[in-house]
């Protein structure tokens, strides 16, 4: 991979692009939202990451190595879900990596729902597959306001 150019907008947050153009294009490297940069704060990098801080303090560290355990479904796309209803969809998951056990799973918002037993029990093998059901659950949501706003997890 080439080194990529790097530029801080405080209004769009930190966007960067591969050196090197592909078909005459420079291509857009993806990374994930900075809000708030501060206008006069330069990007730091160092142990192949890259290093910015926002203007309430936060600092963010993106880049690698990572060597993620799971390559899962993402995102799950539920379409559109009534108010009052549920919408079920299936996860597919592959070990990158031998894993001894799945402890289980969490999520960051009561209306998606997974269950821990749908997980293997055992140990998985470098490229087993399994695959798990989430629920995103608007039965009791009362109205739209407290309704959650994404249609994907």
């Amino acid at each position: 991979m080439e080194p990529a150019n790097i530029l801080k907008d405080v209004d769009a947050g930190l966007r960067a692009w591969y050196a090197v153009p592909q078909n005459g294009v420079l291509k857009t490297i993806n990374l994930p939202q900075t809000n708030g940069l501060n206008k006069f704060q330069r990007p730091a990098f160092g142990d192949g990451r890259l290093y910015v801080t926002d203007a309430n303090g936060v600092i963010y560290c993106m880049g690698s190595p990572v060597a993620l355990p799971l390559n899962c479904t993402s995102p799950v796309q539920f379409g559109s879900v009534a108010l009052g209803s549920t919408a079920m969809r299936t996860v597919n998951c592959t070990a990158n990596i031998p894993i001894t056990k799945i402890l289980g799973a969490t999520v960051g918002n009561a209306q998606f729902q997974v269950s821990n037993a749908s997980f293997p029990s055992g140990p998985l093998t470098k490229g087993q597959t399994f695959s798990f059901p989430v629920t995103w659950n608007l039965a009791d949501v009362g109205s739209l306001s407290s309704a959650a706003t994404e249609n994907y997890v």
